[in-house]
């Protein structure tokens, strides 16, 4: 039977419409930007104390300062003797490319100890892990299409490579590490034009870390979402595994990050949950965070923001 009352007019989606409006904001303020002579830029700040009081810590921290012409992003932190260390990705504007650099976190400030692996392609996201008594750095490599591992000769500078695996596969942001008497390899993949930003997760196991051949978890990728797929960063508690995700939107590279407890993870299948987030709000005109890491004595993040551009290549 027909109604009395007419139906009602369909209310707009506010926090759609919110959503595009922040987006065109972003849009018009990055063009003036541009035209003003500013890009944005990556920059990395550390705090004291563990991951879960980064909100609060970060607003009273400071960035640690990039060198001329060039900017650090993805820290990995380590301790060794006594003594922190923290693995970046080292962009250098003039080669259009990265290498992996270290720094040494001491009580009167960071220091530049220099380049610990350089490549003729870009690296990036230096994750280290150790095996054996050994300690082995696995970067991104993603243009070399391989998954490369290299192999301490003396810490913290000197590193050779140790093994090549997952020929073929463009991976991105690869954590490697041992749970359940296996070794778990967990990577994003380049997507290409369709993809830009790396939206699937691949989880390979083996017995052990230096195989060449992996095998692929049925179902592979067993994510894929442009705010969850790729990896940012990872944390282990005890036996708690916490994977931190990047969160990418359209036309924005690592909007935000989210740390994810992984709650099933064996040669069936794998599942995970979130347990907090972080949004690029804890400093003024920051845009983006996409990446964590943690001592549990000190922690990591980097970040975007706008800033004044490089001089033109020659």
């Amino acid at each position: 039977m027909q109604s009395k009352h007419p139906t009602a007019a369909p209310t707009p989606d506010t926090a759609g419409f919110s959503s595009y409006f922040n987006a065109l904001r972003r849009r018009l303020t990055s063009s003036v930007l541009y035209r003003l002579g500013q890009e944005p830029r990556w920059g990395i700040t550390l705090f004291e104390g563990d991951w879960t009081r980064m909100d609060a810590a970060l607003r009273s921290a400071h960035p640690v300062r990039n060198p001329p012409g060039r900017y650090f992003a993805d820290p990995f932190l380590i301790e060794r003797e006594g003594r922190t260390y923290c693995f970046v990705e080292d962009y250098v504007h003039s080669r259009d490319r990265a290498h992996i650099s270290v720094l040494e976190i001491r009580a009167d400030g960071v220091i530049n100890l220099g380049a610990c692996l350089e490549e003729p392609f870009h690296l990036s996201f230096p994750y280290w892990f150790e095996y054996q008594g050994e300690l082995y750095l696995c970067p991104e490599a993603s243009a070399s299409r391989a998954v490369r591992i290299y192999r301490c000769v003396e810490f913290p500078l000197r590193w050779e490579l140790a093994t090549i695996a997952l020929q073929g596969f463009a991976a991105l942001d690869t954590l490697i590490f041992e749970h359940g008497g296996r070794w778990w390899l967990l990577t994003g993949r380049s997507g290409g034009t369709h993809d830009p930003f790396g939206s699937e997760l691949h989880v390979f196991f083996a017995d052990s870390p230096l195989t060449e051949r992996w095998e692929p978890l049925p179902g592979n990728p067993v994510i894929a979402d442009p705010v969850c797929g790729r990896n940012g960063g990872m944390i282990r508690e005890g036996a708690r595994l916490l994977r931190v995700a990047q969160w990418h939107e359209h036309r924005h590279y690592g909007r935000r990050l989210t740390v994810r407890e992984i709650t099933r993870l064996d040669e069936t299948g794998y599942s995970e949950r979130v347990v907090a987030r972080l949004e690029p709000d804890f400093r003024p005109g920051l845009l983006s965070v996409h990446h964590l890491s943690s001592t549990g004595r000190v922690s990591a993040v980097d970040h975007q923001s706008w800033a004044p551009a490089f001089e033109p290549r020659p």
